[in-house]
């Protein structure tokens, strides 16, 4: 830190300083009122500074504040959006993939057959029952897997309880899966389609027991992934706007407090943690590249400008946004468990 200059007026000293921050050289005023002297944070910056100082030297008070104040408003978006790159990429840059792709028309296509088969009285009880995790009457957990009926780790996503529970899973299938597999491929898709099927279900049954069903812990990996990848991976096509992602973690939530009915809670949860772990390396890289401090270093135009809740967003929430989204799951995992009295 480097002293740059003294003034006999404060007014004028806080307008040499932001002037200064505004131009993109760091500096803060300090000493008392009636001496108070600007310096400038780095050292390699005090060169340009007194250009600047020099090059403001004849204005008076008054046009030095309005010239500052329009510098100001010039720059504040371009300065605020530089901040905001630094702690995020950013979602929807580019247009995502669209239309089916093999696995999400799979998914999709079964789960619709199923539910006609239902409604239209096709499909008996012996049927549906083959697709649920473990009948209600067994003694052994997981009798019918332990038998070699495997494929009821997965089947239970076929299975929809209505009308709007079936269509607002596809309509998220539809986004989301061609996303997934235009980018990183079908088997791509596929693994992390039973893995967050298998996790989800294997918590939800050993909680609440078999009675659920239907393709959301799946919709919420493929969120969860999509995301990540959208905010914080600009080498793929991925793209999801902030909010359709409110618009999910608020049913999230929605779902936790019971007041939609009851819901697979812990299915919700095992697939967003799920989805959220496959899309881990990009942010792991992301904060690797950028970093999250570099926008508030003292005396930057992040940390000098930005207060309030603009502040906190960039600043605490924003950067840590996948923590913050796997602490709101782990908060359904323990509220779901201390409903069902298991602690």
């Amino acid at each position: 830190m480097r002293k740059l200059c003294q003034t006999e007026d404060q007014a004028r000293a806080e307008h040499i300083a932001d002037g200064l921050r505004v131009a993109g050289i760091e500096a803060e005023v300090r000493g008392d009122t009636e001496s108070p002297s600007v310096w400038v944070i780095e050292h390699d910056e005090l060169t340009r500074a007194r250009a600047w100082v020099d090059a403001h030297a004849d204005d008076d008070l008054g046009a030095f504040a309005e010239r500052a104040g329009k510098l100001r408003k010039a720059a504040v978006r371009e300065q605020e959006d530089h901040v905001q790159r630094q702690v995020s990429v950013g979602a929807g840059w580019r247009a995502a993939p669209s239309g089916l792709t093999p696995v999400t028309m799979a998914l999709i296509g079964g789960s619709v057959i199923i539910a006609l088969m239902g409604y239209l009285g096709l499909a008996g009880d012996d049927t549906m029952w083959s697709l649920t995790i473990d009948h209600y009457d067994v003694i052994v957990p997981l009798q019918r897997i332990r038998d070699g009926e495997v494929w009821r780790l997965l089947t239970p996503m076929f299975l929809h309880f209505g009308a709007l529970h079936l269509l607002f899973n596809m309509m998220w299938m539809w986004r989301l899966g061609p996303q997934v597999e235009s980018n990183h491929g079908s088997l791509f898709m596929v693994v992390l389609v039973v893995v967050s099927e298998v996790v989800g279900n294997l918590a939800q049954y050993a909680v609440v027991g078999p009675a659920f069903g239907g393709m959301s812990g799946v919709v919420y990996a493929l969120f969860g992934f999509v995301w990540m990848r959208a905010q914080y991976d600009r080498k793929y096509r991925y793209a999801l706007s902030d909010a359709n992602a409110l618009l999910m973690m608020g049913w999230f939530v929605l779902c936790a407090t019971g007041f939609v009915g009851p819901i697979a809670n812990l299915g919700h949860a095992g697939g967003l943690v799920v989805g959220l772990m496959f899309g881990l390396p990009a942010y792991i890289r992301q904060v690797r590249a950028v970093g999250f401090g570099q926008g508030f270093k003292k005396g930057s135009w992040g940390d000098v400008q930005l207060k309030g809740w603009r502040w906190v967003q960039l600043r605490v929430l924003r950067p840590y946004l996948p923590l913050w989204f796997l602490l709101l799951a782990a908060v359904v995992v323990v509220a779901d468990l201390a409903d069902n009295g298991w602690l």
